[in-house]
């Protein structure tokens, strides 16, 4: 199973950015604080309650700042994902849109706010197996970047990986591996692979090979993973339980019984500790 995290993670850095302009008057401030809490909501997997603190939210940034203020475009961002995750993609979509012809229509604001809305919209079109409008929203977003100045590499990477998944998704793997491995190539020179997104990287192109029958470079690709891993990771992250459960199945098919019962043992406590967080 291909290993991956909510489209709200920090692995996309230009993903998850609040908006500020203009200051801290008491209107921007009220209007945090209700994003804020729609967020914690969300978080919460209070769905039903985000969206009526995230509508109260657009409602006081349309009554404050405008229709086409940014802060209004944030909002019906959150708006949309409350939607979204009640799978109300019907009421999504159009907000997301919204958001979008706000942020466009703002000459300078080719900035992180279009992106992380770009790559929300890709996500709602996945969710929904709609991969042709997910595949142009993300080509969409790699050349607002690709034509950014000053280049931003990094940036490119992930979302050059974020097309290649979007590949992999339809198992058109000729079309994913180079796009793995364009963004592992920079993302190794820029950030090095000790971090949580190189692994996930690593994790991601191990899981390419190892889906084509490619056991041998899948095996090669979860230990570079496990190794960058563990020196970056906390010894009980949950990453860490999915590296060591593929490899233990590849352990197995190779014969290799004792590798394998390791590598299952320990992903077997990590997971342990994390269902006991739960309870």
């Amino acid at each position: 199973m291909i290993f991956s995290f909510k489209i709200s993670q920090s692995i996309f850095p230009f993903m998850g950015v609040l908006i500020l302009l203009g200051g801290c008057n008491p209107e921007i401030k009220e209007w945090k604080v209700l994003n804020k809490k729609a967020e914690a909501l969300m978080e919460q997997n209070r769905f039903s309650e985000a969206e009526e603190v995230a509508k109260k939210a657009l409602n006081f940034a349309q009554g404050n700042f405008g229709e086409d203020d940014p802060r209004v475009s944030q909002s019906l961002t959150q708006l949309a994902l409350s939607y979204q995750s009640q799978k109300e993609y019907g009421k999504s979509e159009p907000l997301l849109q919204k958001a979008l012809e706000i942020l466009e229509g703002k000459k300078g604001l080719e900035n992180p706010a279009l992106l992380e809305t770009l790559n929300h919209l890709a996500g709602l079109y996945k969710e929904q197996g709609r991969y042709k409008q997910a595949e142009a929203v993300l080509e969409k977003g790699l050349g607002i970047l690709e034509n950014s100045k000053p280049s931003k590499k990094e940036k490119i990477a992930l979302a050059k990986l974020e097309l290649g998944l979007l590949y992999y998704n339809q198992s058109q793997y000729a079309k994913a591996e180079p796009l793995y491995h364009e963004a592992l190539t920079v993302w190794e020179k820029t950030k090095g692979l000790e971090n949580g997104s190189g692994v996930f990287i690593l994790i991601n192109m191990a899981e390419l090979y190892k889906t084509q029958g490619q056991t041998g470079r899948a095996e090669r690709l979860y230990e570079r993973a496990l190794t960058n891993a563990e020196k970056s990771l906390s010894p009980d992250h949950i990453m860490l339980a999915s590296i060591l459960e593929n490899l233990s199945v590849l352990y197995h098919k190779r014969k290799e019984i004792e590798k394998a019962s390791e590598a299952a043992e320990r992903a077997r406590k990590i997971r342990e500790k994390h269902q006991k967080r739960r309870v």
